[in-house]
């Protein structure tokens, strides 16, 4: 499985660049992005920045 997607937002939650390496619709990344935003802002300073799905939390 390689890089399907790189997302970075910023602590506000918004999208400061995406790029996609696969297909999806805009409402299938809308959603994506929001799932991944909410785990992201969801966690504390003492949580790694990342999960078994390979998602990395890394705030510009």
């Amino acid at each position: 499985m390689g890089i399907r997607f790189i997302l970075m937002v910023n602590k506000q939650g918004q999208t400061r660049l995406a790029q996609y390496y696969e297909y999806l619709t805009l409402e299938e990344r809308r959603t994506l992005e929001g799932e991944i935003v909410r785990k992201c802002l969801a966690r504390n300073e003492q949580q790694i920045s990342f999960d078994l799905s390979r998602v990395y939390c890394i705030y510009i």
